[in-house]
């Protein structure tokens, strides 16, 4: 924990920590040979002297906005117990080594990552349509899906009634003249839907459309167990492999 500027006291989880400091040394440009003792005191800097500078009360999320080490750093962080945890962060070179408005670091803040807490315990059985519309008429019920544009995998989805969100999306294909097949997957309830499309976006985060879920995954308290996770001939150089299967609370977390 930090106390800050003007009182408040941040919490950085430590994954976030060593996140912060990656940040750091590369805002920095570290030189080489620069000990992490170094990177670890500008940290620290940097979180003593943040000062609370506006909050959405409605996510009851407060912003702190820090400058006069080697960088400049802003932070977002909600209200936990006596403390405010830091969600999301962004860093930018300033002070004495680079010189940038902070209109350029509110627009990485429109890019900050929170934190998800995700719980299955599936194995996912894939069925492959070659159109969209053989898709949306065999399918029902919660579920996940895969848009494929021939053997590439373009966006990650989930529903409630994944018939009827394949038909809306038939409908955008065909707007677009778009020629798309799919994979899906049932999964007994909507939350195990949810997990899975946020572990799939993660394991092909470079290779789809989705942004929203490109985020940090903490595991609930359920566990998170996903067996078969990909379908057949879809391989991600980032994915984990045919399973996920981690305890409560761990980070689920790939390769930068």
């Amino acid at each position: 924990m930090f106390k800050t500027a003007d009182g408040h006291t941040l919490e950085l989880a430590p994954w976030r920590m060593r996140r912060f400091m990656r940040l750091l040394a590369q805002a920095r440009r570290t030189p080489p040979g620069m000990t992490s003792r170094t990177i670890t005191q500008d940290m620290q800097i940097l979180l003593r002297r943040a000062r609370r500078v506006g909050a959405d009360p409605n996510r009851r999320i407060a912003r702190f906005e820090s400058s006069g080490a080697c960088c400049r750093a802003c932070f977002l962080a909600r209200q936990k117990r006596d403390a405010m945890e830091v969600v999301a962060l962004a860093v930018a070179p300033g002070a004495h080594l680079y010189e940038r408005e902070i209109d350029a670091l509110e627009q990485e803040l429109e890019d900050f990552e929170f934190e998800v807490e995700r719980s299955a315990n599936v194995t996912l059985a894939w069925r492959h349509y070659k159109t969209l519309r053989g898709a949306a008429d065999n399918t029902s019920g919660i579920g996940v899906y895969i848009l494929m544009r021939g053997s590439r995998p373009i966006y990650v989805g989930k529903s409630d009634d994944v018939g009827a969100r394949l038909r809306r999306h038939r409908l955008y294909a065909r707007q677009h003249d778009s020629d798309l097949n799919v994979w899906i997957a049932n999964t007994p309830r909507a939350s195990d839907a949810a997990a899975v499309e946020h572990v799939l976006v993660r394991a092909l985060r470079t290779r789809v459309t989705n942004r929203k879920l490109k985020v940090a995954l903490i595991v609930g308290k359920r566990g998170l167990r996903i067996d078969n996770l990909l379908p057949p001939g879809i391989a991600s150089p980032k994915a984990p492999g045919k399973a996920i299967d981690l305890a409560a609370g761990s980070l689920f977390e790939f390769a930068p």
